[in-house]
């Protein structure tokens, strides 16, 4: 939205100055360069955005293929980020109690089924 408002000022101020300057034949060759520049930085906007996109969705649904498990589910940028924030919780529970792992077997064995 702040885009659009962006650019409707940006048209508004341009045709200001084409109608205040319409008797100086090179101030008009500089707002018709200004307006294609205009014109092509809006195409190259929307270009970069199109390709981010793209690029965000690639990295949040990446499928990385597993040749021995078929059926093992691909790991999704929020899976990797539950599973970080799992493994800060556990630094912080470690590190107020030394003895959190040895009394916790099951917390150890989910470590080692992920390593």
């Amino acid at each position: 939205l702040s885009q659009k408002i962006k650019e409707e000022t940006l048209l508004t101020k341009s045709n200001e100055i084409a109608s205040s300057a319409a008797d100086q034949p090179d101030t008009q060759v500089a707002l018709q360069a200004a307006r294609r520049a205009v014109e092509r930085a809006k195409e190259d906007l929307n270009e970069t955005r199109r390709a981010y996109t793209h690029e965000i969705s690639k990295a949040t649904f990446q499928v990385l293929p597993d040749k021995d498990s078929p059926t093992q589910r691909p790991m999704t940028t929020t899976a990797l980020e539950l599973q970080y924030q799992g493994f800060k919780i556990v630094e912080v529970l470690i590190s107020h109690d030394s003895a959190y792992l040895p009394e916790h077997n099951d917390v150890v064995r989910g470590f080692r089924w992920l390593w």
